[in-house]
């Protein structure tokens, strides 16, 4: 597994090209670790999965920031 840096890297550059792919830009190219990844508007929901993995990783290395927290009360 990457070092928190780089997935927060990752994790940015993959939201980035998900934004473009959703306000109408038709190809979207970002670089991993000297690899083209290359994604269009119908894999979108790959492109999701890739976020949300990031997401889980960045997680576990205790980088996630602030989670939500629901607080239940009772009168």
């Amino acid at each position: 597994m990457a070092d928190l840096t780089t997935l927060q890297a990752y994790l940015s550059s993959a939201e980035d090209a998900l934004n473009k792919l959703m306000t109408g830009t038709q190809v979207v190219e970002f670089d991993r670790s000297g690899t083209k990844i290359r994604y269009t508007p119908a894999q979108v929901p790959a492109l999701q999965m890739y976020i949300a993995k990031l997401k889980s990783q960045i997680a576990a290395l205790g980088g996630g920031g602030n989670p939500r927290r629901v607080i239940y009360q009772y009168f």
